[in-house]
């Protein structure tokens, strides 16, 4: 449910509205799953599951800039998401070995989005003539689907010494417009070690290598978003256990100070700010 006595544009002060403001939805949510035990290294599963989200606050009434450059206006009459997923997978898990795959499906009803509406007659009305030049919408696609598949895994290749490995593919469809969905993670693996070095010390390293981003929305963008390169980059750290609750860790992230942005940077699009070179953290980690 979302009520509102008024809601006012600071960037055009003569757009108060203060009517058609109240919306109540509901819906039911829940999973249904079920998991069979062959082995301890083989359960194979499956789940169907439903789930709603309604309009939040800043969604329905906030007028405002955002991080990406753009001025956004705030719709009142947003409709909920209801999403559909089905997953299938398998995992297992011994004294030596982990792991978890999984390959699913979501279908999403009334999916909420910002729309470019920069440059129309409407973009003036809502977010005013300062701002209508780089002006977005809050709507509903119709309909978009997303798919996907998961995979991680741990195991341990000598004693104290385990290599893991993870890996993330997701594709999601603007169905209303048939073009791939807007902002969408590229593909992602990662590998890593982690070991007994000594007495009380760990160590560990990390690859993550992500791949080039090109499958990027045009229409429901209006051309803005643009394809992301790939780029890999490699973390290291050890951890000292001097006591039996207690830990200090040194890491490097970013260890060959790699320059590169998400693709889901919120930034201007092709001017997005680089995530953070090489950095040390110092952390310690207790328990009472």
């Amino acid at each position: 449910k979302g009520e509102a006595a008024a809601m006012a544009n600071p960037a055009n002060p003569a757009l108060r509205i203060t009517n058609n403001l109240d919306r109540r939805d509901s819906a039911f949510s829940g999973s249904l799953g079920a998991i069979y035990e062959a082995a301890p290294l083989l359960r194979p599963y499956a789940n169907l599951s439903r789930g709603f989200r309604a309009g939040e606050m800043r969604e329905r009434y906030e007028s405002s800039p955002r991080g990406d450059g753009y001025y956004y206006a705030g719709n009142p009459q947003i409709k909920p998401e209801v999403s559909t997923q089905f997953e299938i997978g398998l995992k297992g898990q011994s004294e030596r070995a982990g792991y978890q795959l999984a390959l699913w499906r979501n279908r999403i009803a009334d999916y909420m989005s910002g729309l470019d509406i920069s440059g129309t007659p409407r973009a003036v009305a809502v977010c005013g003539a300062a701002n209508a030049a780089a002006c977005k919408e809050t709507v509903n696609i119709s309909q978009v689907t997303l798919h996907g598949f998961e995979a991680q895994g741990r195991w341990q290749a000598w004693r104290g010494h385990w290599l893991k490995a993870g890996l993330s593919l997701v594709r999601g469809s603007n169905d209303a417009l048939d073009e791939p969905l807007f902002q969408m993670p590229a593909d992602e693996l990662t590998l890593g070690w982690e070991g007994n070095v000594a007495p009380d010390w760990t160590m560990d390293v990390t690859g993550r290598f992500v791949r080039r981003q090109n499958r990027v929305a045009t229409v429901f963008s209006r051309g803005s978003e643009n394809a992301t390169p790939g780029f890999a980059t490699m973390d290291a750290g050890a951890t000292w256990r001097y006591a039996k609750s207690q830990s200090l860790r040194i890491g490097v992230k970013n260890l060959f100070d790699r320059e590169y942005h998400e693709h889901l940077t919120e930034g201007v699009s092709g001017q997005e700010i680089p995530m953070p070179g090489r950095s040390l953290v110092l952390s310690w980690k207790g328990e009472f």
